[in-house]
């Protein structure tokens, strides 16, 4: 089995945790040309619909000025055991490194970091056909390398359970999360503070609560 699992090519890995490889869910399936790598690596309407809200949210409201908002698998290269891939990242522009090598993954953790859904197989599961526990563990082990490194949340928005996970540091520096239904609103502070509901944003086309103007 360990053999055959040096086979697999680069291309089909999405992010390296604590060194762990993490595949695209069904990556098998290209493998045995079941289906294509396009297919994949592309995500359903829903997904597509609350990315899209996500974006026009944050380019009404935060400063182009001061952050950088950038979208589709945003490479993240935080060391030569963690490489991550972001749906939505938002980074605080005084933070990124000047001389940096844009065709490169970027050296920094977003401030902000919007993950929908969870498109992953860990290596295990294919080398000792063990199933993962769960995705819990998955989300919190990201979301905690990514806030050790500087990020202020990590939002996951998951479509079949309709909830949304914050991952954050709290006062006494420990890693917390909360959960909310897609109905029910969340803070979040990129430059102004805003309190937000996905199903509001589907629904109304992106509607914000505005709570506070901190620029």
């Amino acid at each position: 089995m360990e053999k055959q699992l040096e086979t697999i090519p680069d291309y089909l890995i999405k992010e390296i945790i604590d060194g762990k490889k993490y595949y695209y869910k069904d990556y098998q399936k290209v493998l045995t040309k079941e289906t294509t790598l396009e297919a994949i690596m592309g995500c359903s309407e829903t997904q597509a619909r609350i990315i899209n809200a996500i974006l026009q949210f944050l380019f009404k409201n935060v400063d182009a000025r001061s952050f950088d908002i950038l979208s589709g698998e945003v490479g993240i290269h935080l060391s030569h055991t963690n490489n991550f891939a972001i749906d939505i990242a938002v980074f605080d522009r005084a933070t990124l490194p000047k001389n940096r090598d844009k065709n490169k993954y970027i050296p920094a953790a977003p401030l902000f970091a919007f993950e929908v859904d969870i498109n992953i197989e860990p290596e295990e599961e294919y080398l000792h056909k063990k199933k993962r526990k769960d995705d819990f563990s998955y989300m919190l082990n990201k979301s905690s390398r990514l806030i050790d490194a500087g990020t202020q949340k990590v939002i996951w928005i998951l479509t079949a359970s309709k909830i949304v996970l914050v991952f954050e540091k709290s006062a006494e520096g420990k890693i917390i999360n909360s959960h909310v239904s897609w109905k029910e609103s969340f803070d979040i502070t990129i430059g102004k503070a805003f309190r937000v509901a996905i199903e509001k944003w589907l629904i109304e086309g992106g509607q914000e609560e505005i709570l506070e103007d901190l620029q």
